[in-house]
């Protein structure tokens, strides 16, 4: 194989941060520098069963593990729900599952889980597996960025809905946060300046 295609495969960020990140990057700007001079660690378990039930979202099947297979069909029902009432809205829609999206200025970009995109809508979800809390919707750093890369890569999307879905915490229907294309423009700016603060020598 070309050595280029091998490292290319091998770092499909670019080196550069990815949508998942941008949580701890606004508390630590300098988390950014000291993660780029740190080899990676070894997975840890909650790790690699977050990474098999992302795959069993993106294949369509279920884990052998009873408790692994509700949370993925939970997963499943909820997302269905969702894009029906907030995409669908009578029209079709298509679906993109793990596809990695770029801003418009190819700062960073988001893996989206699930992206539901309809008639000048769409909705993004996020899966968490862990058991921990995360940062409520309206305030994830983590679904801003995904909700400007959906603007960024479907010109005719106004509106974006972004959620996080955590079948080990809550089975409750989960609060979405809204996003306009007019308001791209200052979600923009703002998400550069926390990028711009990151990358900076001897960050925070």
């Amino acid at each position: 194989m070309d050595k280029d295609v091998l490292i290319a495969e091998e770092d499909v960020r670019r080196g550069l941060p990815s949508a998942s990140g941008l949580q701890r990057l606004l508390l630590c700007p300098g988390s950014w520098l000291a993660e780029k001079a740190c080899p990676d660690g070894e997975q840890s378990e909650a790790a690699a069963m977050g990474t098999r039930l992302h795959k069993h979202m993106e294949d369509g099947t279920l884990p052998q593990d009873a408790v692994e297979a509700e949370a993925v069909a939970w997963c499943r029902e909820m997302e269905e729900q969702l894009a029906k009432e907030y995409v669908a809205d009578g029209h079709g829609m298509a679906a993109f599952r793990e596809k990695r999206l770029w801003d418009a200025c190819q700062r960073f970009s988001a893996q989206e889980d699930v992206v539901f995109v309809g008639v000048g809508k769409a909705l993004v979800l996020d899966y968490k597996f862990g058991r921990g809390d995360v940062v409520e919707a309206k305030m994830n750093a983590q679904l801003y960025g995904q909700a400007l890369t959906v603007f960024d890569n479907f010109a005719d999307v106004e509106e974006v809905y972004a959620g996080i879905l955590q079948p080990f915490v809550s089975r409750q229907k989960p609060q979405l946060v809204r996003f306009k294309k007019d308001e791209t423009v200052v979600l923009r700016g703002w998400l550069y300046g926390k990028l711009d603060a990151a990358m900076q020598p001897g960050a925070e």
